[in-house]
């Protein structure tokens, strides 16, 4: 920025738009319109010439137009802000900044959610960047504003940091700074206010984020390769070398430690920069062994089992205390590919000896489980993580309550084949997972309140995505018990001892009722968890306890005998014709279908480990045999025919495996039950996310055809190219 503000002399601004509207905020409400119309003013964009910010936002200097208003934000229609620049005469007396740089205006849509943060702001505003050439010497505006008051709602109050998301400057990996016009919106280096003695002006300027995101209330989609492209990014920029990891972790101990020291909290009356190096890190592994909420103490949680031994360890705590609390082995410490190395001496191996390396010797995938702590928690995740470390697979038991940054999120990632978590916005962390076909995300959800949010993201990155459902009242787990048991009883051809002669039916009510009250009785003696009585006052007291809250009057009258009926209501009755007098006492169905929706989203969950278990062992042999370069696939004589990497072919049974997302989709096994309506948006239809054309130009969101042409709509042959014979179907798990 100059030193000194230029005069305004012959300055003019002018603007061209995406979408040729013609309409007035004021006169026609986006809402008012037909539904084309009002898709169209919401994707659309300006570009402009010459525009300037002050301490009241942007503006342009014209004699009596302005650009129209654009929505700045991308989410659903209700959250569309629309936002039109100042006009201000052209004066001679006007001096301004000069900065001769792109500026991208947009609006964040609830940033204190880590997923509304990536995929409705930061990846919207990074493709809207690559569409009209930005760089990373561009600027950003965020000219809608937050509430600092119901951002702190968001998180909880006692938290040392506000959501590390929203403090780490990592969006300076690809633009150059960012303005607000709040001070209360600074919460890292990456923000400023305006200059207070003179505007900015820039050189061009481009408004709004085209509704693009990858969920069904967006009008446009996001390209996948644009995913890709924030991973890469991110890793090159954090971790491209070894010592570029430790310089980032010691860079950021040090802000924690100077900020530590202006609060009045250091253990050290020296000033920090004073420090050496070496005494440095030992103050901040210090200060991560006694405090919690920082961005880096996901590293230090993090367990790594069944790992490679780590000889260096004792020799590194002393050597580098800046990682004496990580259980990560020191030869995998900011390697972007540990097992790159691995998997090229068992290529080798097998080039050498064929394929018949012991089975002890393989190095199996990599399982990351996510265990929340505060809510959501797997209650049998120690039975899980030991029956995966007794199959060979090896495990990273994470947990991200304490503290994590996005670096460290895309760190823990970066090599791990399948990834566990309850739902939530943990989940939103697979943007970070390698890009290879075989890698899988499981949500662990209930099955009374089972959400499908990140189907849409997982699906447009190009990743498969599995609910496993188990709920309150483990209907799923008992009609599984009860087709086993028909299953077994119809194999052995004969009864067991002092069973009965009638084979058990898997859809009679009464036989999965009774499997259902075992099951409950035998997980409720194992996991007093499964019926959280704490949950339940919590719900009531410090939710709906809130002054305002829409059943705060009801909440008073909660005891906890309401609350241990409404909890066991099971799913597949009507409540009303369950437990008819405590619905009457409580106002009807509506309270009580929003306390159990509230308590279950939040509940503890059981995880089905054998199936588990079956998942990683088919994500690991998918990995096997994709790390080989050869796939199998059927001929029309229902024989398999293995199609090596130099295209030669022999005869071999041997499962089909997937080269490609797509491939996987042809298969109906890209992702679980009720995902058709989503792999039709982001597949195969005309905002289908893969093939979208992603260079900027006008072409931007074109789709290249069989014939290679880049067209603005797909074609019915490109569909069918795409996806294959058949209609994408519900695909239900079967191991």
């Amino acid at each position: 920025m100059p030193s000194q503000p230029e005069s305004l002399r012959d300055f003019a601004s002018s603007w061209t738009c995406t979408e040729q509207l013609d309409w007035n905020l004021e006169t026609s409400s986006p809402e008012d319109d037909s539904p084309v119309l009002q898709s169209a003013k919401r994707r659309q964009q300006c570009e402009v010439r010459n525009m300037c910010v002050d301490a009241k936002g942007a503006f342009v200097l014209s004699p009596k137009n302005v650009p129209p208003p654009i929505n700045l934000i991308a989410a659903d229609k209700t959250s569309d802000k629309y936002f039109q620049p100042r006009r201000v005469s052209p004066k001679k007396s006007l001096r301004a900044h000069f900065i001769n740089e792109t500026l991208f205006v947009y609006g964040h849509y609830s940033p204190a959610q880590f997923t509304h943060w990536l995929y409705n702001g930061v990846m919207p505003l990074q493709s809207t960047m690559r569409r009209f050439r930005g760089t990373k010497r561009s600027w950003l505006l965020r000219q809608t504003t937050f509430d600092s008051i119901e951002l702190q709602k968001e998180w909880e109050m006692d938290d040392l940091f506000p959501p590390s998301h929203i403090t780490e400057n990592g969006r300076r990996i690809f633009a150059n700074r960012e303005l607000v016009l709040h001070p209360e919106e600074i919460m890292s280096e990456f923000q400023s206010l305006p200059p207070r003695d003179a505007p900015i002006c820039f050189d061009r300027a481009v408004i709004g984020l085209g509704s693009q995101c990858p969920f069904n209330y967006c009008e446009q989609n996001i390209p996948s390769s644009l995913y890709t492209d924030y991973q890469a990014s991110v890793s090159q920029f954090y971790w491209p070398t070894r010592s570029r990891w430790i310089d980032h972790l010691l860079t950021r101990h040090r802000g924690i430690e100077e900020w530590k020291y202006s609060i009045g909290w250091g253990r050290y009356e020296e000033p920090f920069d004073n420090l050496g190096e070496h005494q440095q890190a030992v103050n901040a592994a210090w200060f991560l062994e006694r405090n919690e909420g920082t961005p880096l103490q996901c590293l230090w949680n993090t367990m790594y089992l069944n790992f490679e031994e780590d000889p260096a360890q004792e020799y590194r705590m002393w050597i580098d205390p800046l990682l004496r609390h990580s259980q990560e082995p020191s030869s995998r410490i900011g390697v972007a590919d540990p097992d790159r190395v691995y998997r090229k001496r068992e290529q080798q191996w097998e080039e050498e000896v064929g394929d018949r390396k012991p089975r002890g010797d393989r190095r199996k995938i990599v399982v990351a489980i996510i265990q929340r702590e505060k809510s959501r928690t797997l209650i049998n995740v120690d039975e899980l993580t030991h029956r995966l470390i007794s199959e060979g697979y090896r495990v990273k038991r994470i947990t991200m309550d304490h503290g994590c940054g996005i670096p460290q999120t895309a760190y823990l990632l970066r090599d791990v084949d399948l990834l566990i978590s309850p739902y939530g916005n943990a989940l939103g962390t697979s943007i970070f997972l390698p890009r290879r076909p075989h890698v899988t995300t499981v949500s662990i959800d209930t099955s009374y309140a089972p959400e499908n949010r990140f189907i849409w993201t997982t699906t447009a990155i190009g990743q498969r995505y599995l609910q496993h459902h188990f709920g309150p009242d483990f209907e799923s787990v008992a009609r599984q018990n009860v087709e086993r048991e028909r299953k077994t009883k119809g194999a052995a051809g004969k009864e067991g001892p002092g069973s009965s002669s009638k084979t058990t039916d898997p859809t009679d009510d009464q036989s999965v009722a009774a499997a259902v009250a075992a099951e409950m009785a035998r997980l409720q003696a194992r996991y007093p968890l499964v019926q959280d009585m704490r949950l339940a006052r919590k719900i009531r007291d410090q939710i709906w306890g809130q002054p305002g809250h829409r059943y705060g009057k009801l909440a008073s009258k909660l005891r906890d005998q309401d609350l241990a009926r409404l909890i066991a209501l099971r799913k597949t009755h009507h409540p009303e014709d369950e437990d008819p007098q405590l619905v009457r006492r409580l106002g009807g169905l509506e309270p009580v279908e929003a306390f159990r929706l509230e308590y279950w989203r939040a509940s503890a969950r059981y995880v089905d480990v054998e199936q588990m278990v079956r998942i990683a062992a088919m994500v690991d042999r998918e990995a096997r045999e994709l790390a080989k370069g050869r796939r199998a696939v059927p001929d029309t004589n229902n024989n398999d025919i293995s199609i090596d990497s130099n295209g030669s072919k022999q005869q071999q049974q041997q499962q089909r495996v997937p080269y490609t997302f797509l491939d996987l989709c042809r298969e109906n096994r890209c992702c679980g039950s009720a995902c058709e309506p989503i792999l039709r948006r982001t597949l195969v239809g005309n905002q289908a996310a893969l093939g979208m054309h992603a260079q900027p130009g006008p072409e931007w969101g074109y789709y290249r055809g069989s014939d290679g042409v880049l067209r603005p709509q797909k074609t019915p042959e490109d569909q069918a190219n795409e996806h294959g014979p058949g209609q994408l179907l519900n695909w239900k798990l079967e191991l």
